[in-house]
């Protein structure tokens, strides 16, 4: 039961940064013409590795194995795993003239 708490606290979380990322996108072209230039690869990294390693990982640790530590670990990681992909992603912005 608390891996079901997991999976859907990813889910509402990952439906509510999609709805508020095509908001950005509809006010702010130039962010929706940076996210279109991104490589498919990217994009999945965010969706698949790091978004679940901010939330769900600590989740799963924290409720279910009862590790607090490692849950803070999880979410310490997936913080720098976000801030390695923003730097990858900025590089591809610039290689496109997106990014000054």
């Amino acid at each position: 039961m608390k891996w079901l708490l997991a999976l859907i606290a990813y889910v509402v979380v990952a439906a509510a940064h999609a709805l508020l990322q095509k908001r950005e996108f509809a006010r702010d072209s130039a962010k929706a013409r940076r996210y279109a230039v991104l490589p498919l690869r990217y994009k999945l990294a965010c969706w698949c590795v790091v978004l679940p390693l901010i939330v769900a990982a600590p989740l799963v640790l924290w409720f279910v194995y009862e590790l607090p530590s490692l849950a803070l670990l999880a979410h310490v990681t997936g913080l720098a795993a976000f801030a390695a992909l923003e730097i990858a992603c900025v590089s591809v912005y610039r290689r496109h003239g997106l990014w000054s």
